[in-house]
């Protein structure tokens, strides 16, 4: 009971700590990529390269955050079964030192803006 307690107690903890926050990662001098936490389960996440956003859901499991990203900005300019249309994906992100790391092949790196 007490390890769940205290997971439940760290889950809480990040979540407070991610709501209503942008995390950024630096790509070159004018381009930015960043991850908004826009409430306590809603995710956005920004492209420079492409100038895409995309918006899904996310939830805590102890200090990984495990995102469905399920659309993208403009995928209403395309029909339903367009292959330009974003395919939902998961994703991991794992929170440490007050930084994120995305759990992919970059181990791209975000900070608090």
């Amino acid at each position: 009971m007490q390890c769940q307690n205290s997971n439940y107690k760290k889950n809480e903890l990040l979540t407070k700590n991610l709501n209503e926050s942008v995390w950024v990662q630096k790509v070159t001098e004018e381009c930015y990529n960043s991850i908004t936490f826009t409430r306590t389960d809603s995710i956005q996440i920004y492209s420079c390269e492409i100038g895409e956003k995309y918006y899904g859901t996310y939830k805590i499991s102890n200090d990984t955050l495990i995102c469905q990203i399920t659309k993208a900005e403009f995928d209403y300019e395309f029909p339903e079964n367009s292959r330009h249309r974003l395919k939902p994906y998961k994703t991991k992100i794992l929170y440490s030192n007050s930084e994120l790391t995305e759990l992919n092949e970059q181990k791209s790196k975000y900070v608090r803006k």
